[in-house]
């Protein structure tokens, strides 16, 4: 079996709409808390819908952590991801796979669709599909217990600030509206997708009885409910409405929504939507 074991202190500024006699409160956040790691900040916006609020975050990683309960390689890599969830300016997903299920242990979260999504992963980086492997804005993989790396390599994407595609969003009625900005001129002949990815915001600790990791608690932070292809974009701006019930569920209270370059795999915009409360 092949297993790799892979600011200063700002002060918030904030603006506050009431609409429909509080239904609606659209709070303008332009700096909040500082990062745990230094990473760089971005601008937030929350809503406040039916007494649930919903942070609207534009981060500058995405960061993807493939992983198994069955993988004794894996705990130090899902320790990391939990250290990971709780900063506001990134999007950080544990995926777990299936395909270690056959070691004694069948892992509660995997799915299909995140097994595939490695693979997609693989395709692109020649063949490369491990566990615990975190991919990087979709551009560059790195084994998953290499805290030092994995935190460099966020921080060098972070100080970016930005992604090159410009997603923005507005809730009208109980629909979001996502809205994809014209692509940069290097883009333009870009093929891509918009890809929701809805999953359970926090840490959920799992006792495993059996395989690896058998007698283990192990918490995984922000794990990844499906995947939903949303509509294809080729550098033209463009608009999708999307449920606010299909991004934020009962068992799935955040979404991530990211384009992502098919050619490539390459994440060229995205955007987090979790509810806080």
């Amino acid at each position: 079996m092949k297993k790799n074991i892979v600011l200063a202190q700002p002060n918030a500024r904030h603006v506050t709409l009431a609409v429909g006699a509080g239904l609606l409160v659209l709070a303008l956040v332009a700096i909040l808390l500082p990062s745990q790691h230094g990473f760089a900040t971005t601008p937030t916006t929350t809503i406040t819908k039916a007494g649930k609020q919903i942070q609207i975050t534009n981060p500058s990683v995405v960061v993807e952590l493939f992983t198994s309960q069955g993988c004794s390689s894996c705990p130090p890599a899902d320790k990391l991801m939990n250290e990971l969830a709780l900063e506001r300016d990134l999007v950080a997903l544990t995926l777990p796979i299936q395909y270690w299920d056959y070691l004694g242990w069948k892992d509660t979260f995997a799915t299909r669709a995140n097994t595939s999504r490695q693979q997609s992963y693989a395709d692109f980086f020649g063949d490369h599909k491990y566990t615990p492997q975190i991919v990087i804005n979709g551009e560059v993989d790195v084994i998953g217990s290499k805290r030092t790396k994995v935190l460099e390599e966020i921080a060098s994407r972070s100080a970016q600030n930005q992604f090159p595609v410009q997603l923005d969003s507005k809730l009208e009625g109980e629909k979001v509206v996502v809205t994809v900005s014209e692509a940069p001129q290097e883009l333009q002949s870009i093929d891509a997708e918009l890809i929701a990815i809805t999953y359970r915001a926090g840490a959920h600790a799992v006792a495993i009885k059996k395989g690896e990791n058998r007698g283990r608690t192990v918490a995984y932070s922000n794990v990844v409910d499906d995947l939903t292809k949303l509509k294809t974009y080729n550098g033209e701006p463009l608009s999708h409405a999307i449920p606010l019930a299909n991004l934020i569920k009962e068992d799935a209270d955040s979404c991530a929504i990211v384009l992502q370059d098919q050619s490539n795999g390459r994440i060229v915009g995205a955007l987090k939507i979790a509810a806080i409360n």
